[in-house]
């Protein structure tokens, strides 16, 4: 009788080793779920940040040359309205002089014929 308490003596330790030995890898199984979950959020995290920096500096890149060629296409309108300006103002100044001289020409007919 003895014995055969012995037997299941040893053999419920036996199971119990197994079940300890069952719980420690199941909870390692367990922490490694964790930490792989926490890794990918981790990771996530980090990847959406260095694509918000990206984007930003892409837009930020997109928007200064956006600004230099507006400006670069004002000046270049600026120049064209100042060459018509200057270019109005010589045939305003040509149709004068043309002007000025044909009354100074009818000035010296009328004064001669007087």
């Amino acid at each position: 009788y003895r014995r055969k308490k012995h037997e299941e003596l040893v053999k419920l330790d036996y199971i119990w080793d197994v079940i300890v030995a069952q719980s420690a890898a199941r909870r390692w199984l367990a922490k490694r779920r964790v930490m792989e979950i926490h890794c990918i959020t981790i990771q996530s995290a980090w990847r959406m940040f260095v694509c918000k920096s990206d984007f930003s500096f892409t837009i930020i890149d997109i928007t200064l040359v956006q600004t230099k060629v507006r400006q670069w296409l004002a000046l270049r309108r600026a120049h064209e309205l100042r060459r018509r300006v200057e270019a109005a103002t010589m045939i305003q100044s040509a149709v004068r002089a043309r002007n000025v001289y044909l009354h100074y020409l009818w000035t010296i007919c009328s004064i001669i014929l007087c």
